[in-house]
C-alpha cells in the first residue's frame, strides 16, 4: 500500500556508497589504474613502462585510443602523491562522504 501512495522515498544514487559502507565503482577503477601506474612506472620490464615515461614528449605510434591509460595516471599519481592506492581511495572516499549531506 506505501508503494502505491507514494510514502517510500528512494535513497537518492550519491548516498548509496557511504551507506553501504563501500566506495564507488569510480574510485574502485582509479585506485586499480594507481596501482597499475605505480607497477609500470617502477618495474622496467613491465609493458607500461615507456609508455607512462614519456607520455608528456612523445606519441605513441598507434591510433590515438577513446581511453587512453597515460594522461589520466598522471593526474592520479600526481593526486597520490606517493600515497598507495589503497590510501588514496580512502581518502577520496572520506573526502565524498564529507561532501554529502545525510540529514
Amino acid at each position: 500500500m506505501r508503494v502505491i501512495t507514494g510514502c517510500l522515498q528512494a535513497t537518492p544514487v550519491a548516498h548509496r556508497p557511504v551507506l553501504s559502507g563501500l566506495p564507488s565503482c569510480d574510485l574502485f577503477m582509479q585506485s586499480h589504474r594507481i596501482k597499475v601506474a605505480q607497477k609500470s612506472a617502477c618495474t622496467e620490464g613491465h609493458l607500461l613502462h615507456d609508455l607512462l615515461l614519456s607520455f608528456p614528449t612523445q606519441q605513441p605510434p598507434w591510433l590515438k585510443s577513446r581511453h587512453p591509460f597515460a594522461r589520466p595516471a598522471h593526474q592520479l599519481l600526481a593526486e597520490a602523491d606517493g600515497m598507495s592506492a589503497e590510501n588514496w581511495m580512502i581518502k577520496e572516499w572520506r573526502t565524498e562522504w564529507d561532501q554529502l549531506n545525510l540529514h
